[in-house]
C-alpha cells in the first residue's frame, strides 16, 4: 500500500501519470494517472445575481424591495464595497440602500451542490455574455433552488429548526 497526498497550489486541470517501478521485475512496471479539477475556493458569493423591479411609472416608486444576499465563505473578515456604476439614464432615479449584517455561521453546503452551484454559475456566466436574458434567469432560479436545498439540508432554514 503507498499513500499518495495531493495538495495542489494552483487552480486548474492538473493531469500527471505516475510510474511504480517493481524493482525485481522491470517488464511489470505500472503507470497510474492522476487527473484533478482544482477549484479556487470561493470566498463569497452573491445570491440573486440580477435583480429587477420590472415597470414603473415616470416620478412613481416601486413598493418591490430587493433582498441580495452577500455571504462571506472563507473563515476571514472580508470587507465588501458597493460601487454604483451609474448606468442609469435618469437622473431621478435614486436608489436607496440599507444593510443588514447577520453574523451567524453559515451552512456548510454538500460538495455536490457546490460543484453543480459553481457548473450553473460558469453557464450564467456565458449567457450573461452572450445577453441570453431567459437563460439568465432560469439559471438563477436553478443556483436559487439549490442553495435553498442545501440550507433545508443543514437545517438552517426557518421551517427546519426547532
Amino acid at each position: 500500500e503507498i499513500n499518495f497526498v495531493f495538495r495542489p497550489a494552483f487552480a486548474g486541470a492538473y493531469k500527471e501519470f505516475l510510474t511504480i517501478e517493481n524493482i525485481y521485475d522491470s517488464t511489470n512496471n505500472q503507470i497510474i494517472s492522476v487527473k484533478a479539477n482544482v477549484k479556487k475556493p470561493r470566498h463569497f458569493f452573491i445570491n440573486p445575481l440580477q435583480v429587477d423591479f420590472g415597470a414603473i411609472m415616470i416620478k412613481g416608486t416601486s413598493s418591490t424591495t430587493a433582498r441580495i444576499t452577500v455571504t462571506n465563505t472563507s473563515k476571514q473578515t472580508r470587507v465588501f464595497k458597493v460601487i454604483d456604476e451609474g448606468l442609469s439614464s435618469f437622473d431621478a432615479a435614486t436608489p436607496k440602500l440599507s444593510f443588514h449584517i447577520d453574523t451567524t455561521q453559515q451552512q456548510n453546503v454538500p460538495k455536490e451542490i457546490e460543484d453543480q452551484i459553481d457548473l450553473l454559475e460558469r453557464h450564467l456566466k456565458i449567457s450573461m455574455r452572450k445577453g441570453q436574458h431567459e437563460n439568465v434567469l432560469k439559471i438563477n432560479a436553478q443556483i436559487e433552488k439549490l442553495r435553498n436545498s442545501a440550507k433545508k439540508e443543514s437545517g438552517d432554514s426557518p421551517a427546519y429548526k426547532k
